[in-house]
């Protein structure tokens, strides 16, 4: 009926929609060309789909074309009702559309029964009947009067002809109760759509239909009389076609019982089928796991020996740069050491000569001094040149004496300098001795990654040898799936 409405006030247009109430998102079949969206107060997942409360609606002013709201108003606590309807008109631009059961003693006899009759066979009471006892139903009159002081133009269609209403709700109801309910159920509803849909719109109804506008003139005659009563309807051959119906339902259910135990040895026989192959799969991403995990070690074992040869590669560089560096310095030193030398026996040299030179002037101070015993004053010139060479003499003995404790020094040096060179030979061949083992290292590494790899080809074939058996019993599953007895239970009908 929302769909048949939505149709009467399109004009053309596309519409947005929000259905406050509507968790079943039936909505949105009725209406596929439109914009809908759904509010309920359950958590429920969906496109356009939101969780909240119809009291506070989470959306701006005039933010729909339509607001709907089908059978939620006898549940929202009667003190929160007249803001239900307020949010309601705010958030739509032009149209309410409303409807619920109303406070009526027949319909509430009517639930009753429905609610007697669902206790004994469920052994509990229906839950939303149970809330519709406990809040009470809404006025008709509160309602309507609300849209007048809101100056919105309304009309009133009944919908659910009680009578047809009771039956269909035991109907449904018992058929609920048999075994895979679902295609039964369906069968009932089309009887009802293609039967007594079509004379549903009239009193007594179980609820009543409320389309309001803020912005239109309601063509009230014209749409009250697309749901006028049909002429001639026979209500008692349809009922008839309704009680022959559950009968024929009832008269099969025997064979669906029978059909129920096969299908669930075949459901189990299915289950441990499934489990095994659950087995197998967590076998099969383990081993896919470990795969990944081995590939990852090694590569990294891969990185760790490539830096192993870079860092091979560095101490060589680095050990050629020293055997560079320990040529040069080792030239140098000898290079120093033969300057040294020169040095040291040029000062020899130099030291014998003025030895030589001391022994000669001793000599000639002899010569003289036995030459001077005659003349004392020649003699006394001669002593005074004679106490001058000598303390010139003592100067070049202390400038000799430093030369040679220099020379001692440079001599130490040089030792130290060769004693250094000597460590620098043996630290290069220590280097070169553990160069040797770093390889020797490395080439182990190498030839353990190469079984690592014969090891990780092994286990790529394990996997894809479990993915073909894998393969073959989802066609065996295939296969069981398109035997006799899916066939039979495919080919089920219920008769009417």
């Amino acid at each position: 009926m929302v769909e048949e409405l939505v149709e009467l006030i399109r004009d053309g247009r596309r519409l947005s929609i929000l259905d406050v109430g509507g968790h079943s998102g039936l909505i949105a079949d009725f209406l596929p060309e439109d914009e809908t969206f759904i509010l309920d107060i359950q958590p429920f997942e969906g496109p356009n789909c939101t969780q909240g409360d119809g009291a506070w609606l989470p959306f701006e002013d005039d933010s729909f074309d339509l607001v709907v709201s089908v059978d939620t108003l006898e549940h929202i606590p009667p003190d929160r009702r007249a803001r239900f309807l307020q949010e309601q008109l705010r958030t739509s631009k032009d149209y309410v559309l409303l409807t619920a059961p109303f406070e009526d003693e027949n319909i509430a006899l009517a639930e009753q029964i429905v609610n007697d009759f669902f206790i004994r066979k469920v052994g509990r009471p229906n839950h939303s009947l149970e809330e519709h006892f406990a809040s009470g139903l809404p006025g008709l009159d509160e309602t309507l009067s609300f849209f007048d002081q809101s100056g919105l133009q309304h009309l009133e269609i009944p919908n659910g002809y009680l009578y047809n209403w009771l039956v269909m709700m035991i109907a449904l109801l018992e058929i609920q109760a048999l075994p895979d309910s679902e295609e039964p159920a369906a069968m009932i509803n089309r009887f009802y759509n293609q039967n007594l849909y079509v004379s549903d719109n009239r009193p007594p109804c179980y609820r009543t239909v409320i389309l309001a506008s803020k912005q239109h003139s309601l063509d009230r005659d014209f749409i009250i009389s697309k749901y006028e009563k049909v002429e001639g309807d026979d209500q008692v051959g349809t009922n008839l076609k309704l009680a022959n119906l559950l009968l024929n339902l009832k008269l099969v259910e025997p064979r669906i019982a029978a059909l129920k135990d096969e299908l669930e040895e075949q459901t189990e026989w299915a289950l441990k089928l499934r489990n095994e192959l659950e087995k197998k799969d967590a076998y099969i991403n383990k081993l896919q796991r470990e795969f990944e995990e081995r590939t990852e070690w090694a590569l990294r074992l891969r990185e760790e020996i490539e830096d192993k040869d870079r860092r091979i590669v560095e101490l060589r560089d680095e050990f050629d740069e020293r055997t560079e560096w320990a040529k040069t310095v080792d030239y140098e030193l000898r290079k120093k050491l033969e300057e040294r030398m020169e040095w040291v026996l040029k000062l020899q040299q130099e030291s014998d000569e003025r030895g030589r030179r001391i022994v000669e002037l001793q000599d000639e101070l002899e010569e003289q001094k036995t030459w001077a015993l005659g003349l004392r004053d020649r003699l006394k010139e001669r002593t005074e040149w004679a106490l001058e060479l000598k303390d010139d003499h003592e100067k070049r003995k202390e400038h000799f004496e430093k030369l040679q404790e220099e020379f001692e020094e440079r001599t130490k040096w040089a030792l130290q300098l060769q004693n250094e060179a000597a460590e620098k030979d043996r630290r290069i061949l220590s280097l070169r001795d553990e160069l040797e083992v770093q390889t020797q290292w490395a080439l182990q590494l190498l030839e353990e990654l190469e079984q690592k790899d014969g090891y990780l080809k092994r286990l790529q074939s394990e996997f894809e040898e479990r993915t073909q058996w894998a393969l073959q019993l989802n066609e065996e599953l295939t296969r069981i799936r398109q035997s006799w007895y899916y066939r039979l239970f495919g080919k089920l009908e219920i008769r009417g």
